[in-house]
């Protein structure tokens, strides 16, 4: 056996251990992970309730990702779905607010604000970007949200959103394809244990203009969308906000002319002219058809006086 087959075989057994250990390895860990804890608001199941789980409980609200290990544990309020109340709650009993998770608290506080989305103008071809934003939120603030923006994906595509958690491309495949998407719906959303009151940037979205036109961005509230939350910072126990709300648009307009000519007209590529009226091109064409025949009848009538001579 040679040198490179003894190493050959070297490699493969090292490889083999390393991978086996591996499986193992892979093979424990779930098992102890996923063991339920019985602990409300432990999302990811590791035995604490911290920002971790809120982070998680959000992420899945924003449609960025499919599941959480433990659905049950992540449904802090008992609703029947892990949302943006969920997350906010979490966040109380990590900042010290609460003491227990499911709170035992009822809100009576009655919130008022305003949910806006902003409007633009801008070429085909350009981007185009909006404020989301929370306004004249009274005491005590705006504790958790989640905004569906709508618009109209054969005028615009989405090509990004931030800050906060966001997802430009909702209602796509988990995880969300690379932008710009078409899907038609931007989601927003957020939570906070101390409040967001009066004026408040949630999110900047951009968009694309693909073509001419105009296209609505609408926010469907209470009543609307099912999804839809816009609730106050009410320790333990979030009240809806009684908010209205401000839609916006987008118009999207052709590209400026350049000399008097639309920029997309200006961009083809021109025939390949001299810049002469047709009427000068046949001047010119007839010309080098005459100087063309002259040639010829020169060059006959010399080969014929030197024929004559040479005879």
């Amino acid at each position: 056996m040679n040198r490179v087959s003894l190493r050959g075989i070297l490699f493969a057994m090292i490889f083999s251990g390393l991978v086996v250990s591996f499986v193992a390895e892979v093979g424990r860990s779930p098992a102890a992970a996923q063991e339920p804890s019985g602990l409300a608001g432990d999302a990811n199941l590791d035995n604490a309730v911290d920002a971790l789980d809120a982070a998680l409980t959000l992420t899945l609200n924003a449609g960025l990702i499919g599941s959480v290990p433990s659905p049950e544990n992540a449904d802090v309020d008992e609703n029947g779905s892990v949302d943006a109340l969920d997350s906010a709650l979490i966040m109380e009993l990590e900042a010290g607010l609460l003491d227990v998770l499911p709170p035992t608290l009822a809100g009576t506080t009655h919130a008022t604000g305003t949910a806006s989305i902003g409007s633009g103008t801008g070429d085909v071809g350009e981007e185009i970007s909006v404020d989301l934003e929370a306004l004249n939120v009274t005491q005590p603030g705006l504790g958790a949200w989640t905004i569906d923006i709508l618009y109209d994906a054969t005028i615009l595509s989405a090509t990004g959103c931030g800050p906060g958690i966001c997802n430009p491309c909702f209602g796509a495949l988990i995880p969300p394809p690379p932008t710009p998407c078409e899907t038609g719906t931007v989601r927003v959303v957020g939570a906070t244990a101390s409040g967001r009151k009066g004026d408040s940037l949630l999110s900047t979205i951009t968009f694309l203009c693909r073509v001419n036109g105009a296209s609505a961005l609408t926010i469907p509230g209470f009543g609307e969308n099912p999804s839809f939350l816009f609730h106050d910072a009410t320790i333990g126990a979030p009240q809806p906000i009684d908010v209205t709300i401000v839609n916006g648009s987008i118009t999207c307009e052709p590209p400026p002319a350049v000399g008097g000519v639309p920029l997309d007209s200006a961009l083809r590529p021109l025939p390949l002219e001299t810049g002469h009226s047709p009427s000068s091109s046949w001047g010119i064409a007839v010309a080098i058809v005459t100087a063309t025949c002259l040639v010829v009848v020169a060059g006959g009538a010399w080969y014929t006086r030197r024929r004559a001579t040479s005879s």
